[in-house]
């Protein structure tokens, strides 16, 4: 194995044990890594930070951020507690969640619609 290649599993290996542990945020290790990264010469710097130019990276970082004012918000869990006393079993839930993120996708991206949801899965979940 090449010393690019070694270090370059070492990094990801380490990355991994991070995000087992738990105790930074995904965001920071990711920046973390891509940071040693690019200090140790595995990630070229013309190509660090050209993901984020691509738009799948801002659509998903778009809807965790209105996943997270949904989720903020409570409302629809305002909704959703008038509702949830006849969701009794899990695949009634499974049903109502699987419904309702079918109707918001017809007007909105899946992305969306699914991280509106996550709430709301989480709560039944609970």
């Amino acid at each position: 194995m090449t010393q690019p290649q070694l270090l370059s599993v070492t990094l990801i290996t380490l990355m991994m044990a991070a995000f087992l542990w738990g105790k930074l945020r995904y965001d920071v290790v990711a920046l973390i890594a891509l940071l040693v990264g690019l200090s140790i010469g595995v990630v070229p710097v013309a190509e660090a930070f050209k993901g984020f130019s691509d738009d799948i990276v801002i659509i998903v970082g778009s809807a965790l951020v209105m996943s997270a004012a949904v989720a903020r918000s409570k409302l629809i869990e305002r909704a959703l507690s008038r509702v949830s006393p006849s969701l009794d079993s899990i695949q009634v839930q499974v049903v109502v969640l699987l419904v309702a993120v079918a109707v918001l996708s017809a007007f909105i991206k899946n992305i969306g619609a699914l991280a509106m949801m996550l709430p709301i899965a989480y709560q039944l979940a609970r």
